[in-house]
Order: C-alpha cells, then structure tokens, then sequence
C-alpha cells in the first residue's frame, strides 16, 4: 500500500490493489453504504470479484482518508509502465455500467480533489485521465466539477430511468395486465422477490439456469456459460445481498421461474443491473410483466428516488415503460499539456469504432 499524507491537511491518500492482503473492507463498505449516490460496481462485494475475472484489468483503488474514516474512492486501471505519454483509465469492464466514484456525504465532494490532485502529482507524465461512465446528474459530477475537472464528455447519451413520482402510463398498464391475465391462464403465475442472502442464493441460481437456457446460452454470453462468471455473479450477489444491496425478482409459472432480474444499490439509487425470460411465453412478454412488478417494488419503496435501467439508448422495450432519463458520458479530465493532442487521437479512434459498427450493422 502506498501512502501519501497531505501537508497541512487533514487528508491522507492511499492506493492498494483488488490482490492486497487486507483491503480495507470494512471502511470501504461503510463508505458506500453513506453515499447520497450509490454504486454498487465500486462497492468491494462487486469490484473485487469481478478484478478475478479474465480479461478484466488489475484495478487500483485510491482511496482519501480522515482519520480512520474512507472519505473518497475512486477505482483505476494500472498505468502502463514506460508510456511516454499515459493515459490514466478509471476501471471499467463489460459487467458494469456506471463510474461514479464513492463519497463521503460530508467530505467527499472536498477530498475528491485531493485525489485528483494526488494523481496529477504521481503521474506527472500523464495527459489526462478518462472516466468511462460518469452519471450527469448527481452529486459526484458535481463534486469532480467543483475540484476543477474540467471534463470534456465524449459519447454522452440516455438511458431510462425510473424516477420515484413516474408511474407507468394508464393505457400500457391495461395493455400489461390482458397479457398477465393470459400468462396466468398457463399455471399458477406467482411474482416473487428476494432479498435475503439465502433466498437470494436461489434465486441466482434460478436466474442463472435460466438465462442459459437463452439466446445468450446459445451465443456462449451467459454467466453460466463460463465457470468464472458463474462464480462471480454468485460472488456479487450474495455479498450485496449480505450489505443490503441486491434483490432477485422473479416471475414463477407452476413454481418454474420464466422471467427474473437483478437489481443492485438501494436508497436514493438502485441499478436494474440484469434480466432474463424464458423464450417459450415469449408471446406473453413476461420479461416486461416482470419490469411491471419491479416498477411497483421501486415506487413503492419510499427509500428509492431514482432506478437506472443500465440499458442502452433507445432500448425497445425499458424505454416505453420508464419515462425518466439518466444522461452518461465519458469523461475526458486534463491533467498535462499532452491532453489536446491524446483528445484529439480519442475522438478519431471513437470515430472510426463508429463507423465501423455501422458498417457491420449494414451488412
């Protein structure tokens, strides 16, 4: 572990990796139980097994300190040795969608900059620093803006979103219930939801089965697909569940689980992180009939302002039933007069990806 204490000043900075022998776990899981903006893809029960997974970059994780108390974390890739010019990374990976870094709610907006700072000081030779991810509209964007990030986005977008006072429209939910009706004249239809660790175990495996029985199953994509994953996703669900920060909804026909999703976070926001259904009733939608039923659980947990869909833009489905939106950019933060030159082979390397997706979907 590296630590840097801050002259003068009451915050001290450190850095240690997912492999160290004694993170600092239970600091680090207070501090993200405090936060006004939760992310659960920070949080050790998800970000230390999913640095185990293959092809995933070693993490670095700095952390502010006051005190015995974590203030401020934010999660990196591990600069690349010899570059003349290097390009900071904050960690991101295929199994999370969001990058806000964890603060503090009474020093984590101050000692954000401090890190920021740290960083600017140990990689003097970097350019920039890109944050993949970054939520617009909550307290960390604000944070990093007030510690002077001066961010240029890249790539930003919408995704929907439920905000607490949105319902589903009238005209859609009769739509919604003539379908469950149907659905329910197949067996005895049962919508269940877990969120004790136990009940959440079986619920994963449920969920895993019947994914893999899927089109992902089928494409080789499916946690089950891969011993690995399938351990990680049990890793992350029972560890959230066990801090109070995951729940597995199901829909159930005749006992046998047709649809389910998990969910990660709680209070103020809550990620729709995963969902599948079962192919057979695809004419009955029941992976919408489902969302249907984590819609009412959000409204009516009076804890919950806001749920992310983590879907693309213009997903077909979660965009007709949840009218709020969550704008995401990457994040371009200068820390070096390199900065305008690397921005600028960024843009070019975006531009060409771009084009070369919309070839492949014309094909």
């Amino acid at each position: 572990m590296i630590v840097t204490p801050a002259a003068a000043s009451p915050v001290r900075v450190a850095a240690f990796g997912a492999a160290d022998a004694a993170p600092p776990m239970a600091a680090w899981r207070t501090l993200a139980a405090q936060g006004d903006d939760r992310n659960p893809f920070w949080e050790p029960a998800f970000a230390l097994p999913a640095a185990t997974l293959p092809g995933v970059a070693p993490p670095l994780f700095v952390a502010c300190w006051r005190g015995e108390r974590m203030t401020a974390l934010l999660a990196l890739e591990r600069p690349r040795l010899g570059a003349a010019s290097p390009l900071l990374r904050a960690w991101s990976h295929d199994q999370a969608v969001l990058g806000a870094p964890l603060l503090d709610p009474l020093h984590g907006a101050e000692d954000i900059g401090v890190a920021l700072r740290w960083l600017q000081s140990r990689h003097r030779l970097a350019g920039a620093l890109l944050w993949r991810w970054m939520p617009e509209d909550g307290p960390a964007a604000a944070a990093l803006a007030a510690a002077g990030a001066r961010p240029v986005r890249l790539d930003a977008h919408e995704r929907a979103a439920l905000a607490n006072a949105s319902p589903l429209p009238v005209k859609k939910r009769k739509e919604l219930g003539r379908l469950r009706r149907r659905l329910a004249e197949q067996g005895r239809l049962e919508s269940v939801s877990a969120a004790a660790p136990d009940d959440v175990e079986t619920a994963c495996t449920a969920f895993a089965a019947l994914e893999a029985r899927g089109w992902k199953g089928r494409r080789g994509s499916a946690f089950a697909s891969h011993p690995d994953r399938l351990r990680f996703l049990q890793a992350v669900t029972q560890g959230l569940a066990r801090d109070g920060g995951c729940r597995i909804d199901r829909l159930t026909l005749d006992g046998e689980t047709i649809a389910a999703g998990v969910l990660l976070g709680g209070g103020p926001r809550a990620l729709y992180w995963k969902t599948t259904y079962d192919e057979r009733f695809a004419a009955f939608s029941p992976g919408v009939l489902l969302t249907v039923d984590v819609t009412d659980r959000q409204l009516a947990d009076s804890s919950v302002r806001l749920t992310d869909s983590c879907a693309v833009a213009h997903h077909p489905m979660i965009d007709r039933l949840w009218a709020g939106r969550v704008r995401v950019s990457d994040w371009w933060i200068p820390l070096g007069p390199t900065s305008t030159a690397m921005l600028a082979t960024e843009r070019a390397r975006r531009a060409l990806r771009a084009t070369a997706k919309r070839m492949l979907g014309r094909g």
